[in-house]
């Protein structure tokens, strides 16, 4: 199972537009290992290493945060606890993580995306 790992950093009053740009799951895919999937059940894991950081997360059509404070628990998001948002979706998807850091500081931000197949 696919996992995309992130080390963000954001300056002051700083925004992130999407996270996963450029990653080969940025689109969700039609095939893993050359075999057809119908979906993806995707986890995400979102932690900051100062407060007062906001995550947007969306997945295809689905709005899963906006405007969401996300922890300040400086380390890498820890299953269960830090995976709050889960979602299903399909291949052609676009998933976006946009972080906006309104701390007087600059933020680290790790972001853990765990994705699953779904076989037809």
């Amino acid at each position: 199972m696919p996992e995309v790992r992130n080390r963000t950093v954001i300056a002051i009053g700083a925004s992130v537009e999407n996270v996963l740009a450029d990653s080969l799951f940025e689109i969700m895919p039609g095939l893993i290992s050359g075999v057809p999937v119908a979906g993806w059940e995707l986890q995400f894991g979102i932690v900051s290493n100062v407060d007062s950081v906001f995550a947007d997360v969306v997945s295809g059509s689905d709005v899963l945060a906006e405007n969401s404070e996300i922890s300040d628990a400086n380390r890498w998001p820890l299953a269960p606890d830090d995976f709050t948002l889960t979602d299903q979706a399909g291949p052609g998807e676009r998933i976006k993580i946009r972080l906006r850091n309104e701390n007087a500081a600059a933020a680290t931000v790790r972001t853990i995306m765990i994705l699953t197949p779904i076989f037809a």
